[in-house]
């Protein structure tokens, strides 16, 4: 009877024994998990040092994709910058560079998703008669009436009654992931699919609305409103000539070109450009084995160089 006792005993030992070992193991690799992400999240910022970094040293009078901060940073998509036991890859774009959804106007926004092949398709009501609108007519409404401030829908928006109980922002966005919020907008269409951009990659909502030439694709710089008075083969001639010029260095330039090309266009016109940026986005990424932490900072830059991070998150 002891004996059987002592083979129980020792049993439950060797039991208790083993559940330890299975929930030590466990504790070692959640902290070793742990340290990992600690390390990934501090290689990390070390992309984002390297930005602030390409940025202060870039003092010049324009910005454009041929310069270090654009041309390094892409560089580490191919090749991670090592350190330490990790690795980084950091991206520098350039807020100027994409129209702002708080400032654009309806055709503006019109005419890049249609350039693209992007919008929502719905049907509504004019004069009562019912339409099949248009995917970027659609589109442009629906994120119009969720900046604008009132309660009154576009024929082919979406005001408080198509929001389930919630409300529209009707008020500036401060994330441009907000449009995830408005009807018909979905992840694809938000990032991007099909070989075609996203609008996480045409739209801001930093800055002043001014758009920097030498960054901006052509349909983004083809979408702000003008010159006036020009048809569409008139534009077209018009962007072909500009844009064979970029980068361009100084404002001057931009100016001497508009008054050569055609002394009747407004000054006006010339004013909804830049060729230097002070909001950049900076989006790093730091990787310590299999654990991946990614950083987004918003960066705002002087006529100096000098850098300030106005926002920093860690991105899900």
């Amino acid at each position: 009877m002891a004996l059987a006792a002592a083979v129980l005993l020792l049993a439950l030992l060797v039991g208790l024994f083993y559940s330890w070992l299975r929930t030590a193991g466990l504790q070692a690799r959640l902290d070793a998990r742990l340290d990992q992400a600690m390390q990934a999240r501090l290689t990390a910022r070390s992309g984002l040092s390297m930005a602030l970094f390409l940025l202060f040293r870039d003092r010049n009078d324009s910005d454009d994709l041929t310069e270090d901060w654009y041309r390094y940073t892409e560089m580490t998509a191919f090749t991670q910058v090592p350190v330490g036991g990790g690795s980084f890859s950091v991206r520098i774009i350039d807020e100027a560079g994409r129209l702002n959804v708080n400032t654009a106007r309806e055709e503006s926004l019109v005419y890049l998703f249609r350039r693209l092949g992007l919008g929502i398709t719905a049907t509504g009501t004019l004069l009562g008669e019912d339409l099949t609108v248009d995917g970027p007519l659609c589109l442009a409404q629906r994120i119009l009436d969720y900046v604008d401030e009132d309660d009154l829908p576009r024929p082919f928006g979406a005001e408080f009654e198509s929001y389930g109980g919630r409300r529209p922002r009707n008020g500036r966005l401060l994330d441009l992931r907000e449009l995830l919020d408005v009807p018909g907008i979905t992840p694809g269409l938000f990032e991007g699919e099909g070989g075609r951009p996203g609008l996480q990659d045409l739209l801001t909502v930093h800055g002043d609305g001014l758009v920097n030439l030498n960054t901006a694709r052509r349909e983004i710089v083809e979408a702000v409103p003008g010159p006036p008075g020009y048809d569409e083969e008139r534009r077209r001639a018009f962007f072909d000539t500009l844009l064979a010029r970029v980068p361009i260095r100084k404002v001057g330039e931009l100016r001497d070109f508009l008054v050569t090309y055609d002394p009747r266009l407004p000054r006006k016109y010339g004013e909804q450009f830049v060729v230097f940026s002070t909001c950049f986005r900076v989006e790093a990424v730091g990787r310590v084995g299999e654990v991946e932490r990614r950083l987004s900072a918003l960066v705002r830059r002087d006529r100096y160089g000098h850098c300030r991070v106005v926002r920093f998150a860690e991105v899900p």
